[in-house]
């Protein structure tokens, strides 16, 4: 059975449980997240910085959304709205919104973002980090194979074992 936790700080999933066995990276020293949601952009900015409307941003590595408090609209699913902070960094009027379901043992996460200026495109993009515990069972079945093909067998059964949902993930401008 698939079980999962969310919490607000950036709409992040906290633990994504497998049959009572934890699927999802744990917070460590190496890294202090586990599963942020990237907006408006991801990755970095060439520069640190973006022109918009002739005027200089600076967002953060993979945006701000992951740094924020969500509002909580149903149970795992969070909308983020544009506010005085967001606005410093980002000059759009908007709402994200994350959504994680389950459906037969299948987690989906889908993002809805909404352009709530009626005249101004606007440039965005969206994502996510997911790291699972499936490699320690990679580095495991590679450690513990004899023969290349065993090896690699059980490397794709750890694979499709353990990854058990699908990401949808948009980017792109909305009007």
């Amino acid at each position: 059975m698939l079980e999962i936790e969310t919490k607000k700080r950036g709409a992040e999933l906290t633990s994504i449980k497998f049959n009572d066995v934890e699927r999802l990276h744990e917070v460590n020293s190496f890294w202090n997240e586990q599963s942020p949601i990237l907006f408006p952009v991801v990755g970095k900015l060439k520069y640190g910085y973006t022109l918009i409307n002739g005027q200089e941003y600076k967002i953060p590595f993979h945006g701000f959304a992951h740094l924020m408090d969500f509002e909580e609209i149903d149970k795992h699913s969070y909308k983020l709205s544009a506010n005085e902070e967001t606005l410093k960094l980002y000059p759009y009027e908007f709402d994200l919104y994350v959504f994680y379901t389950i459906s037969k043992n299948v987690l989906s996460f889908n993002y809805k973002v909404v352009n709530k200026s009626k005249t101004e495109k606007m440039l965005f993009g969206v994502g996510a980090t997911r790291v699972l515990n499936v490699i320690i069972k990679m580095k495991n079945a590679l450690l513990n194979s004899k023969k290349k093909k065993k090896m690699m067998q059980k490397l794709f059964q750890w694979i499709l074992m353990f990854v058990c949902f699908r990401i949808n993930l948009r980017r792109g401008m909305m009007y």
